[in-house]
């Protein structure tokens, strides 16, 4: 037991070597401890809110934490250095704060979700020049569920997301596909890296088609009288368990949603 901060911590997630444990904090910090000492090994505050959710990169050498200000962070671990924002640094480009944030298990991707209810996919670093107006490291959005979105996370091969939240107590579960072997090609990262509003007609098609070649909703449940607040496949994926506001964990098919 180690005491930190000075109120409610967040989004608590574990290190790919499992050494490490980071969290977000009500006093907008980002920190990591080494879960055998409790040894404070970082802490960031470039956050301008509450720190809700924290990620670690897949070779676990950066922190990716998002916000009640409406930003992705990235940071990196062994220096303890804010690095840029993962998100567009342009107003009105998340519209809600980030609840929930999962890594790729074999690219640097990750997938952040919240109050908005639309999950976003988006590159871990950053490619290109940062300008005013680019979200140069967004890949795709996901699919729109009612409320907020509490928590997503990609099943153990990587080739499905799901992603669960609700609103006034009626909660919804989504597992959608992400059937890419590669990380995201050289000549569509280049794309990516332009200010939307320059692209041409046929650049933005490319980006299009290659989110419709892995990315399709597979099923869809409504969950009555309880929001979803944790979601987690089974080590095959053939499951999927959801924790709800009613106290209860539910267990579902994760091709065809059925409850078992």
């Amino acid at each position: 037991s180690v005491p930190v901060s000075y109120d409610t911590l967040y989004g608590v997630s574990w290190s790919p070597d499992s050494k490490l444990i980071a969290f977000g904090c009500a006093d907008n910090t980002v920190r990591a401890i080494e879960a055998a000492s409790g040894k404070q090994v970082l802490q960031m505050g470039s956050h301008s809110d509450w720190a809700l959710s924290t990620a670690f990169s897949v070779k676990g050498d950066h922190v990716i934490s998002g916000g009640r200000d409406m930003s992705v962070k990235l940071t990196e671990l062994a220096e303890q250095r804010f690095v840029d924002n993962v998100t567009s640094i342009t107003p009105g480009a998340l519209k809600g704060g980030v609840l929930a944030l999962a890594t790729h298990p074999q690219f640097e991707e990750i997938v952040a979700a919240g109050s908005d209810g639309l999950p976003k996919v988006y590159r871990i670093f950053r490619e290109v020049k940062r300008e005013i107006g680019d979200d140069a490291q967004f890949i795709a959005d996901l699919f729109p569920t009612q409320g907020r979105v509490f928590s997503v996370r990609f099943s153990a091969d990587g080739r499905r997301i799901a992603y669960g939240g609700g609103l006034d107590r009626a909660g919804e579960l989504v597992v959608c596909s992400y059937d890419f072997t590669n990380e995201v090609p050289k000549a569509l990262r280049d794309i990516m890296g332009k200010v939307p509003r320059t692209r041409k007609p046929e650049e933005q098609k490319q980006l299009d088609d290659y989110k419709l070649q892995g990315i399709r909703e597979i099923t869809r449940v409504a969950v009555t009288n309880s929001e979803i607040y944790a979601v987690a496949f089974s080590p095959d994926g053939a499951q999927l368990m959801a924790g709800g506001s009613d106290g209860k964990v539910r267990i579902f098919n994760s091709t065809n949603g059925t409850l078992l």
